[in-house]
């Protein structure tokens, strides 16, 4: 889901926000007071950073060096991140007086269990302790879920290699319990939990935005015309009990439209600090995954100066996520065609990848067709891990058994199984995003660590056609599959076979 940036003359929108919508990060008030006092020398480097030039992180590194959020600006990707988070861990230990202690005395961070391993390394390196924690998720029990024909989009995902659609049988393997002790939090239009695929989703807590508060009198169906429910949608690919990957973690559920059903850049800002604060006071020490179904832009619709000002925002709130060391975040690498001709458009966040201690945290999900097994939407260089994007079975609007679609990209679907369910198709990477953050947070909990999990998927990744992309893989071999059910060069114990050249699509 793409966002519209306000124009130039809706920039009172943004400066008159109430300051306690905004209160939970320090720099907020430093860079909204002076909105309007944007030197030179600050558009000229967002002019030429705009303008995507040979040097692409010419404007962060510059800004950095004359601001005083460049605490970690000389962090290498790969470097040692335990010196920064403990000294982050202190400060936050004297602040609230909270201190353990250790075997012998010493004082312990009080996210130590989230950090009590021998592998370090951010650089998600190919450690033996890794390699174990892998072994033993492969191990975790798994199951195979019957779903009626229906969500091809989720069996290709336990698509082992050298297995073909037909072997699949109809089957989507998951892990049981999937993402049990992990917490996801999802920022998207709205979430309507009555419907059928939401019942029963554990809800840690809702965020809503402080502009227009919302009427709990409204007609959420009548409120959320945007996108169809898109936030519900979204959802159902995470919770929903047919068609979701990761049932069984707790979600927060973060809504950028205020009660007005109005998407902003504004409200996202709002929940992005929320649930920055959020998660430092309730999930410290839990393993987090941030889902980012939406993106936006900052183009010549509007001015300079505001543009300025919403990077600068916008990437310290990414900043500060990223230094969480219990946090993953997952994006959007867009919904542009892609075609050869087709010109690569950077939007928010993925952008951010430029930023080098953003990208060590931040992973930008493509889009895939199953049907081809190629790239269905344009992607950027950054993007290492492709997820079904076309034709996803999603939780849809439906009224007394009929789709009420008002998206073009919302698809009918006539099966009994779908109509019961309330289902329908939907087309893009914001349903491939939370595919990527499913699986992430369904690894976490069974045994994976935050700084193993994302080298973990990218090794499992692997194209299901001759020259397409690495497409997301849950890691289930065909082990854990009945013997009826397993291939016979598996059961000869051979080499699974190459790709297939090209799919015969729809």
């Amino acid at each position: 889901m793409s966002l519209e940036v306000p124009p130039a003359a809706n920039l009172e929108n943004l400066k008159n926000i109430p300051k306690d919508c905004l209160s939970g990060i320090e720099f907020h008030n430093k860079i909204f007071s002076d909105l309007y006092s944007v030197s030179e020398r600050e558009q000229s480097f967002f002019a030429t950073w705009l303008q995507d030039s040979d040097d692409g992180d010419h404007y962060d590194e510059e800004m950095d060096a004359e601001s005083d959020w460049s605490d970690y600006s000389d962090m290498d990707i790969n470097s040692d991140p335990v010196g920064p988070v403990k000294r982050q861990v202190k400060t936050e230990q004297q602040r609230r007086g909270t201190r353990r202690r250790g075997r012998h005395g010493a004082t312990k961070s009080i996210l130590q269990p989230l950090s009590k391993r021998r592998n370090r390394s951010i650089g998600y390196s190919n450690s033996t302790l890794v390699a174990s924690r892998a072994k033993r998720a492969q191990k975790r029990e798994v199951e195979a879920i019957s779903i009626g024909g229906h969500a091809f989009d989720l069996q290709v995902l336990s698509q082992p290699p050298g297995v073909p659609h037909a072997g699949l049988f109809g089957k989507f393997w998951n892990f049981k319990k999937p993402g049990k002790n992990t917490v996801i939090y999802v920022i998207d239009t709205g979430y309507d939990l009555q419907h059928p695929e939401l019942e029963g989703t554990d809800v840690q807590e809702w965020l809503d935005p402080e502009v227009f508060p919302w009427d709990e009198d409204n007609d959420m169906q009548e409120q959320y015309t945007h996108g169809d429910l898109h936030g519900t949608a979204v959802l159902s690919k995470l919770a929903g009990k047919t068609v979701g990957v990761s049932k069984n973690a707790k979600f927060v559920l973060a809504r950028f439209c205020d009660g007005r059903g109005r998407p902003g850049i504004d409200n996202t800002m709002d929940m992005i600090i929320k649930v920055i604060d959020h998660i430092k006071t309730h999930n410290s020490r839990s393993n987090c995954v941030v889902n980012f179904s939406l993106t936006w832009n900052a183009d010549g619709s509007t001015s300079q100066e505001y543009a300025v000002h919403l990077h600068a925002h916008s990437r310290e709130l990414f900043r500060t996520l990223a230094s969480l060391p219990n946090v993953i975040m997952v994006a959007s690498a867009g919904n542009d065609p892609s075609s050869e001709d087709a010109p690569v458009v950077e939007r928010y966040p993925a952008i951010f990848t430029r930023t080098r201690n953003i990208a060590r945290k931040l992973i930008v999900a493509g889009g895939y067709d199953p049907y081809t097994g190629q790239e269905y939407h344009k992607t950027l260089p950054v993007t290492k891990v492709w997820a079904p994007s076309r034709l996803n079975s999603c939780a849809c609007l439906y009224k007394d058994g009929v789709l009420q679609a008002k998206s073009e990209d919302a698809v009918w679907d006539s099966m009994p199984f779908a109509i019961k369910n309330e289902l329908c198709y939907m087309s893009g990477t914001s349903f491939a995003v939370p595919l990527v953050a499913g699986f992430l947070a369904n690894w976490l909990s069974n045994g994976m660590t935050i700084n193993g999990v994302v080298d973990y998927m990218y090794k499992l990744a692997y194209p299901r056609v001759k020259d397409g992309p690495p497409v997301l893989f849950s890691g289930i071999g065909i082990e854990s599959w009945p013997r009826n059910r397993q291939p016979d060069w598996f059961k000869q114990g051979q080499e699974p076979p190459p790709p297939p050249d090209s799919l015969p699509g729809l």
